[in-house]
Protein backbone atom coordinates (compact mmCIF):
# COMPACT_ATOMS: atom_id res chain seq x y z
CA UNK A 1 0.00 0.00 0.00
CA UNK A 2 2.58 2.76 0.99
CA UNK A 3 4.70 1.31 -2.27
CA UNK A 4 1.65 2.09 -4.75
CA UNK A 5 0.65 5.08 -2.84
CA UNK A 6 3.66 7.25 -2.82
CA UNK A 7 4.06 5.99 -6.50
CA UNK A 8 0.61 7.10 -7.37
CA UNK A 9 1.81 11.06 -5.84
CA UNK A 10 3.61 12.80 -8.56
CA UNK A 11 6.63 13.64 -6.53
CA UNK A 12 6.34 16.94 -8.04
CA UNK A 13 3.50 17.44 -5.78
CA UNK A 14 5.65 17.06 -2.40
CA UNK A 15 8.29 19.39 -3.97
CA UNK A 16 7.30 21.69 -1.44
CA UNK A 17 7.68 19.71 1.55
CA UNK A 18 11.39 18.96 0.35
CA UNK A 19 12.09 22.11 0.23
CA UNK A 20 10.63 22.85 3.46
CA UNK A 21 12.61 20.20 4.83
CA UNK A 22 16.08 20.59 2.80
CA UNK A 23 15.41 24.36 2.23
CA UNK A 24 16.19 26.07 -1.24
CA UNK A 25 19.10 23.88 -2.08
CA UNK A 26 20.59 21.51 -4.35
CA UNK A 27 19.43 18.64 -1.70
CA UNK A 28 15.92 19.61 -1.95
CA UNK A 29 15.95 18.53 -5.61
CA UNK A 30 18.43 15.11 -5.51
CA UNK A 31 15.89 13.97 -2.62
CA UNK A 32 12.42 14.16 -4.70
CA UNK A 33 14.21 12.86 -7.48
CA UNK A 34 15.52 10.02 -5.81
CA UNK A 35 12.37 9.47 -4.01
CA UNK A 36 10.95 8.88 -7.30
CA UNK A 37 13.77 6.89 -8.17
CA UNK A 38 13.43 4.39 -5.53
CA UNK A 39 9.82 4.27 -5.59
CA UNK A 40 9.75 3.06 -9.34
CA UNK A 41 12.59 0.41 -8.45
CA UNK A 42 11.35 -0.80 -5.88
CA UNK A 43 7.49 -1.30 -7.47
CA UNK A 44 9.27 -3.11 -10.42
CA UNK A 45 11.53 -5.89 -8.68
CA UNK A 46 8.51 -6.32 -6.16
CA UNK A 47 6.50 -6.87 -9.34
CA UNK A 48 9.36 -9.61 -10.54
CA UNK A 49 9.70 -11.30 -7.33
CA UNK A 50 5.89 -11.66 -7.01
CA UNK A 51 6.28 -13.30 -10.30
CA UNK A 52 8.93 -15.46 -10.04
CA UNK A 53 8.40 -19.06 -11.75
CA UNK A 54 6.50 -21.69 -9.16
CA UNK A 55 8.14 -24.13 -10.31
CA UNK A 56 12.02 -23.07 -10.12
CA UNK A 57 10.99 -22.43 -6.75
CA UNK A 58 9.83 -25.94 -5.88
CA UNK A 59 12.58 -27.45 -7.28
CA UNK A 60 15.22 -25.65 -5.28
CA UNK A 61 13.06 -26.50 -2.58
CA UNK A 62 12.84 -30.31 -3.28
CA UNK A 63 16.99 -30.09 -3.80
CA UNK A 64 16.61 -28.68 0.11
CA UNK A 65 17.72 -25.42 -0.44
CA UNK A 66 17.94 -22.82 2.43
CA UNK A 67 15.42 -19.49 2.14
CA UNK A 68 19.06 -17.89 1.42
CA UNK A 69 19.78 -19.93 -1.20
CA UNK A 70 16.10 -19.99 -3.37
CA UNK A 71 16.58 -16.21 -3.19
CA UNK A 72 20.39 -16.09 -4.49
CA UNK A 73 19.98 -18.96 -7.04
CA UNK A 74 16.19 -18.36 -8.32
CA UNK A 75 14.32 -14.83 -7.09
CA UNK A 76 17.02 -12.54 -7.63
CA UNK A 77 17.37 -13.66 -11.04
CA UNK A 78 14.02 -13.91 -11.91
CA UNK A 79 13.25 -10.35 -10.53
CA UNK A 80 16.57 -9.01 -12.41
CA UNK A 81 15.29 -8.18 -15.37
CA UNK A 82 12.21 -6.29 -13.96
CA UNK A 83 14.76 -4.78 -11.88
CA UNK A 84 16.71 -3.38 -14.54
CA UNK A 85 14.04 -2.52 -16.17
CA UNK A 86 12.87 -0.25 -13.09
CA UNK A 87 16.20 1.36 -13.09
CA UNK A 88 15.95 2.46 -16.90
CA UNK A 89 12.35 4.15 -15.95
CA UNK A 90 13.78 5.62 -13.13
CA UNK A 91 16.83 7.58 -14.82
CA UNK A 92 14.80 9.06 -16.80
CA UNK A 93 11.96 9.78 -14.22
CA UNK A 94 14.71 11.08 -12.34
CA UNK A 95 15.93 13.61 -14.96
CA UNK A 96 12.45 14.51 -15.61
CA UNK A 97 11.78 15.90 -12.49
CA UNK A 98 15.26 17.15 -11.52
CA UNK A 99 14.97 19.53 -14.78
CA UNK A 100 11.20 20.42 -13.74
CA UNK A 101 12.15 21.05 -10.37
CA UNK A 102 15.04 23.55 -11.47
CA UNK A 103 12.54 25.84 -12.82
CA UNK A 104 11.48 26.75 -9.18
CA UNK A 105 12.57 29.33 -7.45
CA UNK A 106 15.96 29.80 -5.77
CA UNK A 107 17.61 27.76 -8.73
CA UNK A 108 20.70 29.43 -10.36
CA UNK A 109 21.80 27.10 -12.77
CA UNK A 110 20.88 23.67 -14.33
CA UNK A 111 18.99 23.09 -17.84
CA UNK A 112 15.69 23.69 -16.43
CA UNK A 113 17.01 27.12 -15.06
CA UNK A 114 18.14 27.64 -18.42
CA UNK A 115 15.31 26.48 -20.11
CA UNK A 116 13.40 29.42 -18.51
CA UNK A 117 15.94 32.07 -18.31
CA UNK A 118 15.93 31.01 -22.61
CA UNK A 119 12.06 31.16 -22.42
CA UNK A 120 12.12 34.84 -20.61
CA UNK A 121 14.62 36.75 -22.71
CA UNK A 122 13.53 34.71 -26.77
CA UNK A 123 16.46 32.93 -26.84
CA UNK A 124 15.09 30.52 -28.62
CA UNK A 125 18.01 28.86 -30.20
CA UNK A 126 19.44 28.53 -26.90
CA UNK A 127 15.78 27.34 -25.46
CA UNK A 128 15.78 24.75 -28.61
CA UNK A 129 19.51 23.52 -28.05
CA UNK A 130 19.19 23.05 -23.92
CA UNK A 131 15.82 20.89 -25.01
CA UNK A 132 17.87 18.82 -27.25
CA UNK A 133 20.58 18.50 -24.85
CA UNK A 134 18.38 17.36 -22.04
CA UNK A 135 17.11 14.65 -24.50
CA UNK A 136 20.48 13.62 -25.37
CA UNK A 137 20.97 13.22 -21.83
CA UNK A 138 18.32 11.18 -21.40
CA UNK A 139 18.80 8.65 -24.44
CA UNK A 140 22.23 8.38 -22.93
CA UNK A 141 21.74 7.11 -19.58
CA UNK A 142 19.08 4.94 -21.27
CA UNK A 143 21.72 3.24 -24.04
CA UNK A 144 24.12 2.62 -20.74
CA UNK A 145 20.99 0.43 -18.81
CA UNK A 146 20.12 -1.55 -22.16
CA UNK A 147 23.80 -2.16 -22.31
CA UNK A 148 23.85 -3.02 -18.66
CA UNK A 149 20.98 -5.44 -19.44
CA UNK A 150 22.46 -7.18 -22.06
CA UNK A 151 25.71 -7.78 -20.31
CA UNK A 152 24.02 -9.40 -16.94
CA UNK A 153 20.86 -11.14 -18.86
CA UNK A 154 22.78 -13.23 -21.07
CA UNK A 155 22.50 -16.01 -18.69
CA UNK A 156 18.87 -15.93 -19.28
CA UNK A 157 19.84 -16.68 -23.61
CA UNK A 158 22.22 -19.38 -22.30
CA UNK A 159 21.06 -23.11 -22.65
CA UNK A 160 20.94 -25.52 -20.18
CA UNK A 161 21.29 -29.26 -19.82
CA UNK A 162 19.95 -30.05 -16.25
CA UNK A 163 19.94 -33.78 -14.57
CA UNK A 164 18.20 -34.31 -11.28
CA UNK A 165 19.56 -38.26 -9.58
CA UNK A 166 21.53 -40.52 -7.98
CA UNK A 167 25.05 -41.03 -9.30
CA UNK A 168 25.12 -44.22 -10.44
CA UNK A 169 26.59 -46.01 -13.58
CA UNK A 170 22.46 -47.25 -14.55
CA UNK A 171 21.43 -43.51 -14.88
CA UNK A 172 23.89 -42.59 -17.80
CA UNK A 173 25.70 -39.41 -16.40
CA UNK A 174 29.09 -40.71 -17.55
CA UNK A 175 27.39 -40.88 -21.64
CA UNK A 176 25.68 -37.27 -21.05
CA UNK A 177 29.31 -36.07 -20.13
CA UNK A 178 30.66 -37.00 -23.11
CA UNK A 179 28.02 -36.16 -25.10
CA UNK A 180 28.13 -32.95 -23.53
CA UNK A 181 31.89 -32.50 -24.55
CA UNK A 182 30.73 -33.34 -28.46
CA UNK A 183 28.45 -30.58 -27.75
CA UNK A 184 30.42 -28.04 -26.09
CA UNK A 185 32.16 -26.98 -29.49
CA UNK A 186 28.79 -26.15 -31.67
CA UNK A 187 27.34 -24.32 -28.99
CA UNK A 188 29.97 -22.73 -26.96
CA UNK A 189 27.55 -21.21 -24.39
CA UNK A 190 25.90 -24.31 -23.48
CA UNK A 191 26.48 -25.38 -19.40
CA UNK A 192 25.94 -29.06 -17.99
CA UNK A 193 24.73 -29.08 -14.69
CA UNK A 194 24.21 -32.48 -12.51
CA UNK A 195 23.33 -32.58 -9.27
CA UNK A 196 23.19 -35.41 -6.67
CA UNK A 197 25.58 -37.98 -4.58
CA UNK A 198 26.20 -41.15 -5.21
CA UNK A 199 28.92 -43.55 -5.61
CA UNK A 200 29.75 -41.94 -9.17
CA UNK A 201 30.65 -38.43 -7.76
CA UNK A 202 34.03 -39.10 -8.00
CA UNK A 203 34.96 -40.51 -11.25
CA UNK A 204 32.20 -38.19 -12.86
CA UNK A 205 34.45 -35.40 -11.50
CA UNK A 206 37.68 -36.72 -12.97
CA UNK A 207 36.12 -37.34 -16.10
CA UNK A 208 34.85 -34.12 -16.57
CA UNK A 209 38.24 -32.26 -15.63
CA UNK A 210 39.84 -34.99 -17.69
CA UNK A 211 38.10 -34.00 -21.03
CA UNK A 212 38.78 -29.93 -19.87
CA UNK A 213 35.89 -29.12 -18.75
CA UNK A 214 34.97 -26.43 -15.80
CA UNK A 215 33.53 -28.54 -13.09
Amino acid sequence: FVVDFFRSTPPLAIFPLFLLVFGITDWSKIAVAVLAAVLIIIFETSHGVMYAKESRILAVQLMGATKAQIFRMVIFWESLPQTLIGMRNAVSYSLVVIIVTEMFVGTTSGLGRRIVDAQITYEIPTLYATILLSGTVGYLLNLLFVLLEKKFLRVFDTPVIITLGRLKPQKGQEHLIRVFQKLKPKFPSLKLVIMGEGELREKLVTLGKGLSLKV
